[in-house]
Formats: structure tokens, sequence, C-alpha cells
């Protein structure tokens, strides 16, 4: 079968100038008929020797068919066929990988496509081998950028990384294929909200399968990156991969390389993550008013409401946590409504700023302040039940007015009742001991 298929790219070579149909254009027309007649039976195991002969008979150019779908497609079903002789298979194996080159070479629209297809049969058939297969995915990955197939940029880097593992390959070369498939991903082409949904699935598979293999260090990142930021300050793709890579790095973000990258990145192209970064830098320097005005910003740049509910509920735990009761209601309300997770904990949090206020008023309405608090304690267990033992443990120690007291007011069980103190209020209702 190998040899069938080197005869026939080179015989199409020779056949380009004597027409369509090859030098024996008797002889190919024959058997292409011959098999097409067979596949559209759905009669593979005839149509597959048949294939074989207008292969090798015709020149690639005699149909597309014949070297892409159809002849992939009889190459599959024969490979599974022959599963258990390995040399057959491995022969059919190779034939189904130069036949997508044939495809490259002759139908040069059908490059994408095929590169891909190439990659995925790498993977399928040839997994084991792992120096070649990075070796050939590289190749195609470094062919087609942000149109390789998702699983491709998957599978190199896993292959780059298992590599690793076995002493094949450092630390370097494996953080410059993390930075080649992360930045094909993200500029990888979608067409409508699912596709950008498997995009951000796919980077996100990535970058967690880095994170997971322990391939560098925060100290490898900064050894290697240092010197390249210093011979180029002002790289802003640089200093995105920079930032990416400790990103992705537990403890890797409180370092002056980091800062210089995040630095560069927000004066050059601000965003939501540049934003956050230096949110993150003036967090751990104390610098909470900074930290607070840098997270601010995060949340303004948001594109994505996922993003938006996680960023809305650390500022509302940094603002509760620094006595800035308003603005982390605000933003845990924020956070609430946003969803994706983070509504049962901003709930809670929200009953833990009320149950903290200090209202004042009279026997009965000094008490309000603990009413409020118990609505979202009962909104947290709502929203998440997985809350339960936390909503019980923040609501104990509220106590409730007594009736006595509550009929010398005016004031009866059930009865609502607005709660308003230190920037805030909710309407609530009454509870009585």
């Amino acid at each position: 079968m190998i040899l069938t298929a080197v005869l026939a790219l080179s015989a199409g070579m020779n056949a380009f100038a004597q027409g369509k149909y090859g030098a024996d254009s008797a002889e190919c027309l024959k058997y292409l008929s011959y098999y097409q007649e067979y596949y559209k039976q759905k009669n593979y195991d005839s149509a597959f020797p048949n294939w074989r002969q207008a292969m090798r008979y015709c020149p690639p150019t005699a149909s597309q068919n014949m070297v892409g779908a159809h002849g992939s497609n009889l190459l599959t079903r024969q490979i599974a066929k022959n599963a258990r002789d390995k040399a057959v298979m491995n022969g059919l194996v190779d034939t189904l990988l130069m036949l997508q080159d044939i495809k490259v070479q002759y139908y040069p629209k059908l490059k994408v496509s095929s590169l891909n297809s190439k990659g995925q049969y790498l993977v399928k058939y040839r997994g084991k081998d792992k120096e070649n297969l990075n070796k050939e995915l590289l190749a195609i990955v470094g062919e087609l950028g942000e149109q390789s197939n998702k699983s491709i940029l998957f599978n190199t880097l896993e292959s780059s990384i298992d590599l690793f593992k076995m002493g094949s390959r450092d630390a370097e070369e494996v953080l410059d294929v993390y930075e080649k498939v992360i930045d094909c991903i993200e500029n990888a082409p979608a067409k409508d909200s699912a596709a950008r949904a498997e995009n951000a699935k796919t980077k996100s598979d990535i970058e967690a399968i880095f994170a997971q293999s322990n391939v560098a260090s925060c100290e490898d990142i900064i050894r290697i990156f240092t010197p390249k930021l210093d011979a180029d300050p002002e790289n802003i793709a640089l200093s995105g991969t920079i930032l990416k890579l400790m990103n992705s790095t537990d403890g890797c973000s409180s370092n002056d390389l980091y800062m210089r990258a995040v630095t560069t990145l927000h004066n050059n192209a601000p965003t939501s993550k540049t934003a956050y970064g230096l949110y993150r830098l003036n967090v751990a320097a104390d610098n909470t008013d900074k930290a607070i005005e840098y997270l601010e910003e995060a949340i303004s740049r948001c594109e994505e409401d996922e993003q938006a509910a996680k960023y809305n509920y650390e500022l509302a735990v940094l603002c509760y946590q620094n006595n800035a009761r308003a603005k982390a209601y605000a933003a845990a309300g924020k956070a609430a409504a946003l969803g994706y997770g983070y509504t049962g904990k901003a709930y809670l949090l929200m009953g833990d700023i009320w149950k903290s206020a200090s209202c004042g008023g009279n026997e009965v309405t000094r008490y309000a302040h603990f009413w409020a608090a118990q609505d979202f304690y009962s909104m947290a267990r709502n929203a998440d039940p997985s809350l339960a033992n936390e909503v019980s443990a923040h609501s104990s120690g509220i106590g409730y007015p007594s009736a006595a007291d509550a009929f010398m007011y005016g004031i009866s069980n059930g009865q609502s009742y607005t709660v308003s103190c230190g920037g805030i209020s909710k309407s609530t209702t009454v509870r009585l001991r």
C-alpha cells in the first residue's frame, strides 16, 4: 500500500502533462468507475481493491474523492479490520498519512482539513511513539497556526510534557510549546458563541494540563524569561506570555518579573486581565486602596459575565475585610446576580455584612440588621445547599427582640420593615422572640 501511494504520487507528477487521467487513462477510468460504484453501494470491501488499482493508474488529479474522503474512509475501515495484524495495519496507517500529504500537494484548498486530519490520525494510530508524534504535531501546528484543530493543540502540549517527564525535553522547550499553543487557541477563529465556548474550554484544558505538569517552577520562569524581557522590555507579546505562565503557576504573582510584565501590558494594551494582575500585586504589597482601584478597573473592562462574577466577588471580600461595607455589599450583590457559582457565596457574604452592622436604635430596631442577615443566610442556603454548614456557623449569635418590647413600639411579628444603616438598606421581615 505504501508503494502504491508512492507510485501514485510520482506517477501523478509525470502524468500531469498527459491529462487529468494520466498516461493510461482507460485503466484509470475503469478502476475509478468500479470503486466508485461499489462505494455508492456501501460495499466498501469490494471498493477497496478497486480503489487501490485506481490509485495505481490514476494521477491524484483524476479525482479529489479518490485521494480525499473516499480514500481515507476506505483505509480507516481496513485499519480497523486488520487491527490484530500489526505489520499490515502499520502499512495501512502509513498510506493513510501519506494520503493527507498528497491532498495538500494537489489540492491546496484542502490543506487545513488535510493536515488536521493527519494530526488526528497520528494521535489515534501513532500515539505511543511520543517522539515522532510530538515532531509531527509541532510541524502541523507550525504550518496551520490558529487553524490547528483544538485536539491537536492539546496533544502537542501533552506529548511535549510526556517527553519532558521522560527526560527528552527541558523546561524551556515545553514552555515554548505552551506559548505557541496558547497563542493559537486564543486567536482561533470562532463563528458563533458555541465555537467561542469550545475555544475557551480548550484553552482551559491546555492551561490545566500545563499547571498540573509541574514542568516549570516559578523560579524556572523567572530564570528563562527575565533575560528575554531585559532585552526587549516593551515587547507586549512577550509580556503577555510571561503573565499567562505566571498566572498558571501557583504562588508566582508576587515578583519583579510579574510586575514588569503586567505593567508593560497595562500601559500599552490595558485589559481586564492586566488590571487584575496589578490588583493582585497591590494586594500582596498591602496597597489596599490601589488594589481596589485596579480590581474595579478590571471589572469595568470585563467582556465575560463569568469573569465579572469572579472579580465582583473578590472585590466584595476585599472591601469587607477592609471595612468598606457599602462597596462590599454592592459588589456582592452584582456577583450574586451574575451567578456562575458565586450566588450562594455572595449571599453568605451579604449576610455577614448585615450581621456585623451596628445600626443603633431602640430596644427593637437595633436588632433589625439581624433580620436582614437572616434573609441572606436563608438565600445562601437555598442557592447553594453545599453551604448549609457554613450558613449555620455564620448565623450563630443572631438574636431577635422580645415580643413584649416590640409591642411597646407598635411592631408585630411578620411585619415588613426596611432597615438602613452604613450606606446600605434592605426590606426585611420582623422576627420576634
